[in-house]
C-alpha cells in the first residue's frame, strides 16, 4: 500500500515538473513574440513605414 501511494506521488511529482516546464516555455514565448511586436513597431516608426496620416485618410475615404 504504501509502495504504491508512493509511486503516485512521485508520478504526480514529475508530471508536475514537466507541466511547470511547459508553463515556463509558454511564457517566454508570449514574452518574445510581445517583445518583437515591440520592436518592429518601433522600427518601424523610426524609418518611417509606418504613417498614420495614411490610415486616417484611407479611414475617412471609406466612410
Amino acid at each position: 500500500m504504501k509502495q504504491g501511494v508512493k509511486a503516485l506521488e512521485t508520478i504526480a511529482a514529475k508530471q508536475f515538473y514537466v507541466f511547470n516546464i511547459n508553463l515556463i516555455f509558454l511564457f517566454l514565448i508570449v514574452f518574445c513574440l510581445i517583445l518583437a511586436l515591440a520592436v518592429c513597431r518601433r522600427l518601424s516608426k523610426r524609418y518611417n513605414l509606418y504613417e498614420s496620416k495614411k490610415d486616417t485618410e484611407l479611414l475617412r475615404q471609406r466612410t
